[in-house]
């Protein structure tokens, strides 16, 4: 075989050549030499040559800088054509992408996806878990265990406690746990710790294997029981079977508030009270953190077709969430169109009270400044503990009667749904305001005074008869329906001129049936 089929038989027969016939061609490299590069011709150079020509040994010896660049004895490697299309070593000429995020970064941002109140609710019911366990594993002792009791001790850190081990222990917790005041939790909120202790397991443990309330999971089935028996035991004992709600305004309590001033374009802190109050009523404004976060950028004044109005673009709120869950979901739009004829219109108040704003974008709650005209609001936001406490505070001022009321932040949503619901308004219509979006919204209908006095009147047993004067009621063998109608005590009246002509007299009607019955009355 040719020194030149490197490639071996089995490739000349792929490619189609024939192996006796290659073999017998003569060698186009018949000396072996001439494949080898000739080796390159060493120059040395003098020091007498350096120094003619000005140049220090020291320098002439270091590395060639070209040679250290730029390595000759290999060629290059070709460039990737998808770094020539994209240059990843350097940014882009726009600000497209953010810099790298760390992970710590990404874990607060997952963190902040979850509601304050929520996160608070969270904590609660961890710490009522963590007194629990503490004060119970104080007082427990070996003589306590009863044959079958698997475990002793209670943990207070769940990072590691097994399913078998939570089923053992809630069951026990649903049962023992007391308010500060030693009085039982009611139902609701026996619920509502567990929920809590749950959320707990799944966002601060990372623990996503534990759903104690989930039907389906037989592991926490003892725990389920457990539960349903103490919410039966404590519905029977009559706690938790009054359920405290928000009440709503009156349109009495309204007018109230706008006759005394309390809510008022004049002042400052009239336009603050009014468009806290109509926030709540009109746009269905329900949670503090709602309230805290507007921003004045979302409301817009407009024109149309129908006239002047009022555009409130919603954002985040308890029941449109924007995430996963809620990506079908739209934010709230509400437009509130203008009424020319009333002084009271919530259109110009709010347009009063933008005006008022030192900046026409940030925070939507500024702090009323005292003796100014026009209104004018400082830069100063108003604090959450005192938006906290707003509506209670207006109807106070007002003097609107309040004893045996709930009055809330909450009572402008629900004054909404119940005026709206009064009005004859559709459940579609009012949850568009409200933002509900399944049936709780009928928990926000509440009647009125006047229709509860209705159905009360209309569901009372029947009145007696009254008694009617000089009724006489007997039976004669009369064969024909005769009906007379005569003045009382006088002969039976034959002829018109015997018809007494005064009009004061009483007349006595009689029916005469032909079974036999006669009635005989005087009116």
């Amino acid at each position: 075989m040719s020194s030149f089929n490197m490639f071996g038989d089995e490739f000349l027969e792929y490619v189609g050549i024939d192996v006796n016939e290659f073999s017998t061609q003569p060698d186009p490299f018949p000396n072996d030499d001439v494949l080898k590069a000739e080796p390159a011709e060493v120059i040395t150079v003098s020091d007498d040559l350096l120094e003619q020509l000005g140049i220090a040994s020291e320098v002439f010896s270091q590395p060639d800088p070209f040679l250290l660049e730029t390595n000759l004895s290999t060629p290059p490697a070709q460039p990737d054509p998808f770094l020539l299309e994209t240059n990843l070593s350097t940014p882009p000429a726009s600000d497209r992408f953010v810099p790298p995020m760390t992970t710590s970064a990404i874990e607060e941002k997952m963190k902040g996806r979850i509601p304050e109140a929520t996160k608070r609710s969270t904590k609660w019911g961890k710490d009522v878990w963590d007194l629990w366990a503490r004060t119970q594993n104080s007082l427990r002792t070996f003589e306590s265990l009863e044959p079958g009791d698997r475990f002793f001790i209670i943990p207070v850190d769940l990072s590691s406690t097994s399913a078998e081990e939570m089923d053992f222990w809630l069951a026990r917790f649903v049962f023992e746990i007391r308010r500060k005041d030693g009085k039982p939790y009611p139902p609701r909120t026996l619920y509502n710790i567990v929920a809590a202790i749950m959320r707990h397991l799944r966002e601060d443990l990372s623990r996503h294997d534990m759903n104690f309330l989930d039907k389906a999971d037989i592991r926490f089935a003892q725990f389920r029981k457990a539960l349903d028996a103490r919410m039966k035991e404590l519905t029977a004992q009559g706690v938790g079977t009054v359920k405290r709600q928000a009440d709503p305004l009156t349109t009495v309590d309204e007018e109230t508030l706008w006759a005394t001033g309390t809510v008022s374009t004049k002042t400052a802190t009239g336009l603050s009270y009014g468009v806290f109050f109509y926030n709540c009523k009109i746009f269905g404004l329900r949670g503090m953190d709602e309230h805290r976060h507007l921003q004045a950028e979302q409301f817009t004044l407009g024109l149309d077709q129908n006239g002047r109005y009022l555009q409130y673009t919603g954002r985040v709120s308890k029941n449109v969430q924007g995430g996963l869950n809620h990506r079908q979901v739209d934010v709230k739009n509400i437009r509130q169109y203008a009424e020319d004829a009333n002084p009271r219109c919530v259109v110009n108040l709010f347009a009063t009270y933008l005006n008022s704003l030192p900046e026409k974008q940030g925070s939507f709650y500024r702090r009323p400044l005292a003796n100014t005209c026009p209104p004018r609001c400082s830069l100063q936001v108003v604090g959450v503990n005192k938006l906290k406490t707003y509506m209670k505070t207006m109807c106070a001022s007002a003097g609107i009667p309040m004893e045996g009321r709930n009055i809330t932040n909450h009572s402008g949503k629900v004054t909404c749904a119940t005026q709206m619901f009064a009005a004859g308004f559709d459940e579609q219509t009012i949850m568009a305001r409200t933002g509900h979006r399944s049936s709780a919204v009928r928990a926000y209908k509440r009647p009125s005074d006047a229709l509860l006095k209705d159905v009360s009147n209309t569901l009372q047993p029947p009145k007696p008869p009254s008694p009617t004067k000089n009724k006489v009621l007997k039976t004669t063998a009369a064969t024909a329906t005769t009906t007379t109608v005569t003045p009382p005590n006088a002969a039976t009246v034959t002829s018109p001129a015997a018809k007494t002509p005064t009009s004061n007299v009483p007349s006595r009607l009689s029916i005469e049936h032909p079974n036999g019955l006669k009635i005989t009355m005087d009116f």
